[in-house]
C-alpha cells in the first residue's frame, strides 16, 4: 500500500534541497494556484456562467464587508486561535482577489491593515498548530496574489512574521508530530507551511526546501485514511477539511514547483470523491457518523476532483447554487476557500458526467456500504451502514449501525457531532478526556459516542469493545445484500454475531441479526434511534414524520414487541439532545435462543397507514419483564457516569448545536 509506494518514490524522486528548489521554483508571480492571464478568463466565464457569477458576486460582497469590519485581534477560545486564523485566511484571500479583479486600491489598503494586524500577534498559537497553518496559508496566498501592490514595508513585515511565526516554528522538534499524523492535521499543517515555504523560497531557501521535503515524506501517512477504496476514516465532514487542504496543497505544488510528487496516486485518494457522493442521502443529509455534521454547504474540494478527473458529476451544480451555500456573514468561515474553488471551477466541464453506482462498498479501517434506489429522486430509498472500530480517529461505538431514508425522511438517524470545546472543558474539570479511546475512557459515557445512542446491536448492556474491528464480510451489489461480522464487538459475551442488510424492493429493507449465544450471553438488544412519532398498530410500530409514515415489523422472534426509550432528557450532563429523540428497542433474553441461536429480523417498509393505536412508551412484553428486571436496566455507560458523579437525571446542563 502507501508504505511501499513511498519507498518507490524515495528511489525515483530526487531529494528536495536548495538546488532542486532553484531549478523548480516558478520565477514569475503569482506562483500559487493563480496563473498568468487568469483575470480575463474569469471575466469571460462570469459573464456566461451563473455558477461562476454566483461565486464572483459573493467574494466581492464579503470583500466589501471586510472594508468596514474591525481589524482582527488575537482572541483565543479555550486552546484555539483557529477562528481568528480562519477569518484571516478568508479576509486576505478575498481582498487579494478583489484587488486583482478590480484594481481598486481600497482592497489593497485593507489587506495591508489585515497583514499588519496578524503580523503583530505575539504568535499564531503553535500549541494548536492548525491555527498556525491556516493563518500561514492566508498570509502566503495574499502576499503571492497581491505581489508588488502591497507596500514594501508591509510585505517585509508580513514575510518576517510568516517566517518567525510559521516556517521557523514548524522546525521545532516538539512539533514534528503534527506533520506526521495519520489524519487531517497532517494535510492542513503541511498545506499551510508549504505555502509559507513557497512564498519565502528566495529569502529562506534552506528552510523552504526542508519543509517541502518533510511534506513529501510524511503526507502519505495521512493518505492511508482513504485506502483502499476512498472511504475516509473520519467521515465526510473531515474529508472536506483534510481533503480540501490536501488538494489545495497539490495545486500549490503543481503551479509553483511543477510537480505534485504524484501524491494524488495514493490508494483510494482519487476514488474518495465517489465516497462523498455516496455519503449524501436523497434528503441531502450526510451519513453523519463520527463527528460529522448532518447538513453541510457544498464541499468545494470536489471541484478539484471534477477538474482533475473530467467528471462533472463531482461539481454538483444544483448543490453549489443552493441557498445554503451563500449569504454567510463575514465572521462565518465555512466559505473561506471560495476564491480557490472559483479558480478550480474555471477548469471544470460540468456537462461531462459519469454515473455513480447505486450499490457501493468501501473497505479499510472504517468499512462502509450504501444501497440506494436513485441519485435523482429526493424521496428515494437510502440505506447506509458501517463497520470499523471505536478507536479510530473521531470514532464511536457504532460498528454495525445504519441510517435509513425513504420518502424524503431520515427515519433511522445518527446523532452526529458535538461542539468540542464545551466537552473538553467539562472533562478537564471533572476528569477524563474527550479524546481518550481506551476501553474505560470517559468519552464513552456520552450517548453520542457509545453504542447506546446508535442503531446498533448491544449485548448484556455492555459497551462495544473499542478494538473490535467489524468487516463487511459479504457484499452482493446486484442482490442488494451485505453481511457484517459483529463478533469482535462482544468478546466473550457471544460465540458469534452477524448482521445482514437486504433491500427487498425500492420501498423496504430487512435487517437480520444472527447471534450464537454462550453461557455469558444474558440478553441482546436491537436498537434504532429516531426522531419520528411512534404508534403501535396490529402489524407493529408505525413511524410518522413530516407527513410520511414507515412500518417497522418484527418478523422474528415471533410475537416480540418493541419498547421505546426517550432520549430527550440526557442521563449524562453533556449528552447531546435532539427534539423528539428516542430509541426503539427489541430486547431478546438469551433463554429464547433456538439451538443456541437468536435471530432478530426487522423489516422497514414505506407507505403504511395507521391501524389500531396503543401506547408503546417504555414497555416490554409481560413474559419478558421478569428477565429484564433480573438482568438490570443499568448498563456500563450509566454506571460510568454515576460512579463519576456526572449524572443529574432530568437536568440539561449543556446543549450544543452540531
Amino acid at each position: 500500500m502507501l508504505d511501499s509506494l513511498s519507498a518507490v518514490r524515495a528511489e525515483t524522486i530526487e531529494s528536495v534541497d536548495e538546488a532542486w528548489m532553484g531549478r523548480q521554483l516558478k520565477s514569475e508571480r503569482p506562483r500559487m494556484i493563480w496563473v498568468g492571464g487568469l483575470e480575463e478568463r474569469l471575466r469571460e466565464r462570469v459573464a456566461v456562467d451563473p455558477v461562476a457569477e454566483r461565486y464572483y458576486r459573493e467574494i466581492f460582497r464579503q470583500a466589501d464587508a471586510t472594508l468596514q469590519a474591525p481589524v482582527l485581534r488575537r482572541e483565543v477560545t479555550g486552546r484555539r486561535l483557529l477562528d481568528v486564523s480562519r477569518a484571516a485566511l478568508k479576509r486576505t484571500t478575498f481582498l487579494a482577489f478583489a484587488w486583482r479583479m478590480s484594481g481598486d486600491p481600497a482592497y489593497i489598503a485593507r489587506l495591508e491593515e489585515t497583514l499588519k494586524a496578524v503580523s503583530a500577534f505575539s504568535d499564531w498559537n503553535p500549541s494548536h498548530f492548525l491555527d498556525v497553518a491556516e493563518m500561514a496559508l492566508g498570509v502566503s496566498l495574499a502576499l503571492d496574489w497581491a505581489g508588488d501592490a502591497i507596500d514594501p514595508e508591509v510585505r517585509d513585515l508580513a514575510e518576517e512574521a510568516l517566517f518567525e511565526k510559521a516556517l521557523a516554528v514548524s522546525m521545532e522538534a516538539d512539533l514534528q508530530h503534527v506533520f506526521r499524523k495519520a489524519n487531517n492535521w497532517n494535510q492542513v499543517c503541511n498545506a499551510g507551511i508549504v505555502a509559507a515555504a513557497v512564498q519565502l523560497a528566495e529569502k529562506r531557501p534552506g528552510e523552504a526546501a526542508q519543509a517541502i521535503e518533510r511534506m513529501r515524506k510524511h503526507l502519505p501517512a495521512s493518505l492511508e485514511a482513504y485506502a483502499p477504496d476512498g472511504a475516509y476514516v473520519e467521515g465526510p465532514m473531515y474529508w472536506n477539511y483534510g481533503t480540501s487542504f490536501n488538494v489545495l496543497l497539490l495545486d500549490i505544488l503543481d503551479t509553483a514547483l511543477g510537480t505534485s510528487f504524484e501524491l494524488e496516486n495514493g490508494d483510494g485518494f482519487m476514488e474518495s470523491a465517489d465516497f462523498v457522493l455516496q455519503m449524501k442521502g436523497p434528503s441531502a443529509f450526510f451519513y453523519n457518523y463520527y463527528d460529522c455534521f448532518l447538513r453541510s454547504n457544498y464541499m468545494g474540494g470536489m471541484l478539484w476532483f471534477a477538474k482533475e478527473t473530467g467528471n462533472g458529476a463531482y461539481a454538483q451544480e444544483s448543490q453549489i447554487m443552493s441557498e445554503v451555500n451563500w449569504g454567510y456573514g463575514l465572521d462565518d468561515v465555512l466559505d473561506r476557500l471560495l476564491v480557490v474553488e472559483l479558480l478550480w471551477l474555471l477548469e471544470v466541464d460540468r456537462e461531462a458526467t459519469e454515473p455513480s453506482p447505486l450499490s457501493w462498498k468501501a473497505g479499510g479501517r472504517n468499512p462502509l456500504g450504501v444501497f440506494r434506489s436513485s441519485f435523482d429522486d429526493p424521496k428515494g430509498l437510502y440505506l447506509a451502514f458501517k463497520g470499523g472500530r471505536a478507536d479510530n480517529s473521531h470514532g464511536n461505538m457504532d460498528a454495525g449501525s445504519f441510517v435509513f431514508e425513504l420518502d424524503g425522511v431520515r427515519w433511522g438517524i445518527d446523532l452526529g457531532n458535538q461542539a468540542y470545546h464545551p466537552l473538553e472543558e467539562y472533562f478537564r474539570k471533572n476528569g477524563g478526556s474527550l479524546w481518550g479511546t481506551e476501553q474505560d475512557s470517559a468519552r464513552w459515557g456520552l450517548i453520542s459516542k457509545n453504542n447506546f445512542g446508535h442503531s446498533a446491536l448491544t449485548v448484556n448492556d455492555a459497551w462495544h469493545l473499542v478494538e473490535g474491528m467489524v468487516e463487511i464480510e459479504a457484499f452482493d451489489p446486484e442482490g442488494r445484500r451485505a453481511r457484517l461480522d459483529l463478533t469482535p464487538l462482544f468478546g466473550e459475551n457471544v460465540e458469534r454475531a452477524s448482521r445482514t442488510f437486504r433491500v427487498l424492493d425500492d420501498r423496504s429493507v430487512e435487517i437480520r441479526d444472527r447471534i450464537e449465544v454462550n453461557e455469558s450471553t444474558r440478553r441482546i438488544r436491537w436498537q434504532m434511534t429516531t426522531q419520528s412519532d411512534l404508534l403501535e398498530t396490529e402489524e407493529g410500530l408505525l413511524l410518522q414524520q413530516d407527513g410520511e409514515s414507515l412500518r417497522l415489523i418484527v418478523v422474528a422472534p415471533e410475537g416480540l414487541r418493541a419498547s421505546v426509550k426517550s432520549l430527550e432528557l440526557p442521563e449524562h450532563p453533556m449528552d447531546k439532545t435532539l427534539p423528539n429523540l428516542k430509541r426503539i428497542d427489541l430486547v431478546v433474553p438469551a433463554h429464547l435462543a433456538q439451538d443456541g441461536v437468536v435471530e432478530i429480523v426487522v423489516r422497514l417498509s414505506g407507505g403504511a397507514k395507521a391501524g389500531a393505536i396503543r401506547s408503546t412508551e417504555e414497555t416490554l412484553p409481560e413474559e419478558e419483564q421478569g428477565e429484564a428486571d433480573e438482568v438490570g436496566e443499568t448498563g456500563p455507560a450509566e454506571r460510568f457516569v454515576e460512579k463519576s458523579g456526572a449524572v443529574l437525571r432530568g437536568q440539561v446542563l449543556g446543549e450544543d448545536e452540531p
